[in-house]
């Protein structure tokens, strides 16, 4: 529970890649050499839950880094963050990140779970910042429902983060105040929230505050319902402040930090969020810098009384029923609708479709060149004839069917996707669909019905005679290709030609074909094609 004062914690981003996250199922080794070094700091530590692919989430994914981490450092008080819960989205499924979330606050003991409120992503499409929630009427009560929904579910609290607005933000929906539209969000939900200074100046600066106003308002936001405060580090620079997450503090960032420890009357911990070290887990000393100053602010606090005000009873939010995946709403529409949009935020969102990758399957421009490079050559009239390309696929019923995040919104892989509208049926678009396949053997996406299921896999044949044809296999989790004589392809398609047997017991044993013998008991003497396994979704 959240009822007593922890002091200083710290939260770490840890993404499925680069130096400071998880590099190959492992924690990376500066990272736990960081939180050795300094354990003694801090009272409290959080991580953050990134997926580590695009299928349904399930524990032994994650298990294998995260228990090498509790394994190693000891911290009194652990929290989880998620960036999977969208509490600003509707037409969002969250049964399965639900699940998952409390399995890992029972196996690792987190107190509580914290995510900001905003869009992380549209109809399973991955934004490239997390977007502010709606800022109105109909966007609060949506938010707040969401929020009490997941509340409602979770085996642990569920602690919300103001959002961040760093600027120039690409979309805004609707023109309430950020503060008020967060307390009544808070408020309407009857969860705990969390305050990050860096997202407050953020908002803030984008509403044409400037030096001592950028502090001010503190009382428009719900600070009774504070547990936690939030320091990553930002930068003021350019006329625009920067979430920057490395670590340094800015001195206003302190002084909003101090002013909320003084007013939060139910606030436990404040936590630096994202340090920067060095391959030995050391803090540089503009680093040091910031967390000495920040840790002579905390002490200070924990040192004097509890601010005046309210105590809370945290409970279910009388809203209305739950609801698993709803309506879009018209946020979402609009937002939407900037994939293709001729805007910067648009331009950002298409940059990002050429360089999502799975997990060792390769981004989009890697695994189509041949298709890209055909489009840009019919296409050489336009500006860019790339973003054309990705602004006609975004628009078109391919387009629309693609969902990064399966779980959210069932449809197209993003891999299948882009190649049933740029080259349906090519050795690049079979290739693609073979490697997402061997990543995920089941996988919640649908699957092209040129696949067929095989004993330990899936398979596709390319080509036509008399071209040669080809073999695109994701077998036992390894994607397997090259070119295949009619006489196999033959016995893929289940037929049983006479003096076949040596080149059948091969495909046998690749995985690709089921014996003759099983054959015969499954189906009483029959010599039918082979069993297929379920298609998945």
């Amino acid at each position: 529970m959240i009822d007593t004062r922890i002091g200083l914690g710290v939260g770490l981003d840890l993404p499925w890649k680069g130096p400071y996250g998880i590099v190959g199922n492992r924690v990376s080794p500066r990272t736990l050499e960081f939180l050795r070094r300094y354990a003694e700091r801090f009272g409290y530590l959080f991580v953050s839950w990134q997926p580590p692919h695009r299928g349904t989430p399930q524990l032994e994914d994650v298990v294998e880094p995260f228990d090498e981490l509790f394994a190693n450092v000891e911290f009194g008080v652990r929290a989880l963050h998620q960036t999977a819960l969208n509490l600003a989205g509707s037409s969002y499924a969250r049964a399965a990140i639900i699940a998952l979330t409390n399995q890992l606050a029972a196996r690792y003991g987190f107190s509580w779970v914290n995510e900001d409120l905003g869009l992380w992503s549209v109809r399973g499409r991955p934004l490239p910042y997390p977007q502010p929630p709606p800022m109105t009427d109909e966007g609060i009560a949506r938010c707040a429902q969401n929020c009490a929904d997941v509340a409602r579910e979770l085996d642990v609290p569920l602690v919300v983060e103001f959002p961040g607005f760093e600027i120039p933000v690409p979309w805004l929906h609707g023109d309430l105040d950020a503060y008020d539209v967060f307390r009544r969000v808070v408020d309407g939900a009857n969860v705990h929230c969390n305050l990050d200074t860096g997202h407050l100046l953020t908002w803030r600066y984008l509403a044409g505050h400037r030096g001592e106003a950028l502090l001010g308002d503190l009382d428009r936001l719900p600070l009774d319902r504070c547990v936690e405060i939030h320091c990553a580090g930002t930068v003021l620079a350019h006329d625009r402040i920067v979430d920057a997450h490395h670590g340094v503090l800015l001195d206003l960032q302190l002084e909003l930090a101090s002013r909320l420890m003084a007013c939060c009357p139910n606030l436990r911990v404040v936590t630096w969020e994202d340090p920067r070290f060095d391959r030995n887990g050391v803090l540089p000393p503009a680093l040091l810098a910031s967390l000495d100053a920040l840790d002579a602010r905390t002490r200070a606090w924990m040192a004097g009384p509890a601010a005046p005000g309210r105590a809370l009873t945290i409970g279910p939010a009388a809203l209305g029923a739950a609801q698993e995946t709803p309506d879009a709403t018209p946020w979402e529409t609009e937002l939407d609708g900037e994939f293709v949009a001729r805007t910067e935020f648009g331009r950002r969102c298409r940059a990002q479709v050429l360089s999502r990758t799975g997990l060792g399957v390769g981004r989009i421009v890697e695994l189509y060149p041949v298709a890209i490079a055909a489009w840009c050559a019919t296409h050489d009239g336009a500006d860019d004839p790339v973003d054309a390309l990705l602004i006609a696929f975004l628009d078109s019923d391919c387009g629309r069917a693609w969902s990064d995040f399966a779980w959210a919104v069932p449809g197209l892989c993003i891999e299948d996707a882009f190649g049933r509208f740029v080259a349906p049926g090519s050795p690049e678009h079979l290739s693609a669909c073979a490697r997402v396949l061997a990543v995920h053997r089941e996988p919640p996406f649908e699957i092209p019905a040129v696949f067929c299921g095989a004993p330990r896999g899936w398979f596709a044949i390319g080509g036509h005679e008399p071209e040669p044809l080809v073999l695109y296999a994701a077998i036992d989790g390894k994607f397997i290709t090259g070119p295949i004589t009619p006489l196999l392809r033959e016995l893929l398609g289940g037929a049983r030609p006479a003096g076949s047997e040596v080149a059948l017991q091969r495909l046998v044993e690749l995985g690709l074909a089921t014996p003759p013998s099983q054959i015969t008991q499954r189906h009483n003497g029959a010599t039918t094609s082979p069993p297929t396994p379920p298609r998945p979704r």
